[in-house]
């Protein structure tokens, strides 16, 4: 924005410079090269600020639906339960959304979280967690998230260093050849195991 001013200044200069010169072939050439310039800044900046903002003006007329009235968070109730420290009610209506939507993962995410932080409880953020795991289909950025925080509880919070790493030996074999695989493989070096390939 500041180099666009000092540009625009320098055209404003010139221009002023050129037009208020004497009446020359090289004074006349020296305006026309002076207002082709201009133009060309100006219709720069048009096109650069004042273009996409007119646009999303008109798209937002043409396009939106302005009698639809925001539908409320799925979550939001038993997140506000949460910010009130009603952590068991809050999880009954993190129930009720994994009951209706059992792929939202912020759902599951929210109930170990509460179980392992809040409550302390967690050996049922793993119970949690490995419930989303087993009993519905996610993406693999999903499926490895799960297992890689159920192997960290296990290592850290539950002290369970077998189970720990039998969850990161699942993660290979859930996902051969991937990143996740990979990490699990320097997650196992880290506790002293070298990874069988």
């Amino acid at each position: 924005m500041i180099f666009l001013g000092v540009v625009g200044i320098l055209i404003t200069y010139m221009l002023i410079r050129v037009y208020s010169g004497e009446e020359t072939n090289t004074a006349i050439m020296l305006r026309f090269g002076a207002t082709v310039l201009a133009g060309v800044y100006v219709g720069f900046l048009a096109v650069a600020y004042l273009l996409p903002i007119f646009t999303d003006k008109v798209s937002d007329m043409v396009f939106s639906d302005n009698t639809r009235v925001a539908e409320p968070d799925s979550l939001s109730l038993a997140r506000g339960l949460v910010a009130q420290g009603e952590y068991e009610e809050a999880i009954k209506e993190y129930t009720k959304v994994i009951e209706k939507e059992p792929d939202n993962r912020l759902a599951w995410t929210d109930v170990a979280k509460i179980y392992a932080d809040k409550l302390e409880q967690p050996e049922l953020a793993v119970a949690t967690y490995r419930s989303a795991y087993d009993n519905y289909e996610w993406s693999d950025e999903d499926a490895a998230f799960f297992l890689f925080r159920i192997s960290e509880w296990q290592l850290d919070e539950l002290d369970n260093r077998e189970a720990g790493i039998a969850t990161l030996e699942e993660v290979k074999a859930a996902f051969p050849e991937t990143r996740h695989s990979a990490n699990a493989n320097n997650q196992l070096r880290q506790l002293g195991i070298e990874p069988i390939a």
